[in-house]
């Protein structure tokens, strides 16, 4: 794109070249080094490009070989300000600013992230910029799977996944939580992994102590899974921190209950404020007045593109809804439960392999009850410490 660029800024001609020894002028221009490009042979004639200060060097090729040159067509800047030498300034001034913005684009001026359940997009951010990746950074020089692997450890493993995307000046850092289902003790520790729910085990993995039950058997809440009693070369009891991960097959319930005589929060009024963004600064444009008390703020930025690079001048929105306290009616409290059934099961259930389900609505004149059945895949155990009674013999 940059060398297509540099030529048109140049200014190039579009020739023929016609009769004569056509191969031996090809040979010339190559063993002159005329850069001539573009070479292709149609209808007898040699059709070609060539910039706009070398064309003068195809004339003494051309007498020596008997070729006619003629132009065709001539391209780039140069010719097209000669055109329209009236309108000099906005030319210039409109390739300043291509050339500005793709000097530009090598340079990260907006950083995003999305919010996790454990940790804001403020809080990811903010440990990018102590490794590095804040505005103004060079983007060919930056070490994206660098800048991934200091985040990550910046959050001492309570990230499972973490990774920088740059494109043009925008870098977007995804992240997911570490989900610890096994909450194991101190290393020294003695303890037991017990079930902390009923089901059938699907996964056994042991990594320290005597594992106690395997894949396929049912468990009980309160039982133990792996010991951290280990019996002893002497016959005498060794304690160690039970180590392992299991996952089990059990059954769940998630209920929801709308009262057809309730109060819900609703649209009153909504507003939206405009910031400009340049190099990753904001400037509002105009006075943002925000209520006081029960109302939700939303914000999107759609920055400027160009040849498919994402350039550092946008639009931000923020749109600000100001809500009410209203009475529902009872014809809305099914449409109201179904929504909060399935925000429920969203959050209760967002890391959980469901496997099949069953559901229940039960619609009366004062309520709407929505139940349902689950069976379920999900990590089962946690850490249970041993007591050591001191005995003296």
């Amino acid at each position: 794109m940059f060398v297509r660029l540099l030529k048109l800024l140049r200014g190039y001609v579009v020739f023929t070249a016609i009769g004569g020894f056509g191969e031996r002028f090809i040979n010339l221009t190559a063993g002159k080094r005329i850069d001539v490009w573009d070479v292709a042979w149609k209808d007898g004639a040699i059709i070609g490009k060539i910039s706009a200060r070398n064309f003068h060097k195809l004339r003494a090729v051309a007498r020596k070989t008997g070729v006619k040159i003629k132009i065709k067509r001539k391209r780039g800047l140069p010719f097209y300000i000669k055109a329209h030498s009236d309108r000099v300034g906005l030319i210039i001034g409109a390739v300043f600013f291509i050339v500005f913005a793709a000097v530009m684009n090598r340079f990260v001026w907006c950083i995003c992230a999305v919010d996790s359940e454990n940790f804001s997009a403020q809080e990811i951010i903010e440990a990018a910029e102590n490794i590095g990746l804040r505005y103004g950074v060079y983007v060919p020089s930056f070490d994206e799977e660098k800048a991934a692997r200091e985040i990550y450890k910046s959050f001492g493993g309570q990230l499972s996944y973490v990774k920088v995307n740059i494109k043009g000046s925008l870098a977007v850092v995804e992240f997911r939580d570490s989900k610890k289902k096994l909450e194991i003790q101190s290393e020294g520790e003695p303890s037991n992994i017990v079930a902390d729910f009923d089901g059938v085990i699907v996964l056994d993995e042991t990594y320290q102590g005597v594992r106690n039950i395997s894949k396929g058997n049912a468990v009980k809440k309160g039982d133990v899974l792996i010991s951290g009693v280990v019996e002893g070369i002497d016959a005498k009891p060794l304690y160690y921190e039970a180590k392992g991960k299991f996952t089990a097959l059990h059954q769940s319930k998630a209920e929801i209950k709308q009262e057809k005589q309730s109060v819900v929060n609703c649209l009153e009024n909504e507003k939206s404020y405009y910031s400009l963004i340049v190099f990753g600064f904001k400037i509002p444009l105009g006075f943002s007045v925000y209520p006081a008390e029960n109302f939700r703020l939303y914000s999107y930025i759609n920055y400027a593109q160009f040849d498919g690079f994402q350039l550092p001048f946008g639009i931000e929105k923020k749109t600000v809804v100001t809500l009410s306290e209203r009475d529902i009616l009872p014809e809305n409290a099914y449409n109201l439960a179904c929504m909060n059934f399935s925000e429920l099961v969203y959050d209760k259930y967002k890391n959980t392999n469901i496997v099949s389900g069953k559901m229940n609505i039960n619609n009366t004149d004062n309520s709407v009850v929505i139940s349902a059945e689950y069976q379920c895949i999900d990590f089962i155990g946690q850490s249970k410490p041993i007591i050591i009674e001191n005995a003296e013999n």
